[in-house]
């Protein structure tokens, strides 16, 4: 388990989700299907939330070898089968997986009245999953000093990994018959 990727993972949930929260205090319905700018920042914010908590579940699969579940909506189910989240979180977590998708993906005309619902009243279920995730993925995090391992000793305190993209490097040229 790549515990500085959850650290960052963990990081990204809380700042969609302190977002979110201010959102549902600033945003009321009316400004918020009226007006493309709030909607747009709103609809970010659940796209990242959704994604992250469902890049946390993934993990923990991962990390208890739970098998791979085929689709994002199914991970919230394998972990709620394994017992790892309640029975009671299962729905709700599956559902800001199918929220992510149909933002992302717009398979049907945004049904906003809905989605201002979700990210009023909604975003609980996702504080409780982010902490269930944070105890499991430091709990499975190699020791500080492990062989082959170096860094924080906790998910928690990992720093966020930004790396230097690669250059590309120029594909070789086909060699022609006369050289």
């Amino acid at each position: 388990m790549d515990g500085e990727r959850a650290a960052a993972v963990l990081r990204e949930l809380d700042g969609a989700l302190d977002r979110l929260e201010q959102y549902a205090r600033d945003i009321d319905l009316v400004l918020f299907t009226t007006q493309g700018v709030h909607q747009d920042g709103v609809l970010r914010a659940m796209t990242l939330a959704g994604q992250c908590a469902i890049d946390l579940a993934l993990m923990i699969i991962a990390d208890r070898r739970l098998g791979s579940p085929p689709t994002y909506r199914e991970a919230f189910l394998a972990l709620a089968r394994a017992r790892i989240i309640p029975r009671e979180s299962e729905q709700p977590l599956a559902q800001w997986a199918s929220i992510r998708n149909v933002i992302v993906h717009l398979y049907t005309k945004l049904d906003l009245e809905e989605l201002h619902r979700a990210y009023t009243a909604r975003t609980g279920v996702l504080r409780k999953f982010r902490t269930t995730a944070a105890s499991l993925l430091a709990a499975s995090a190699p020791p500080s000093g492990a062989p082959g391992k170096s860094g924080p000793s906790s998910v928690a305190e990992a720093p966020v990994p930004y790396r230097r993209a690669r250059p590309l490097r120029p594909r070789p040229r086909p060699r022609t018959r006369n050289q």
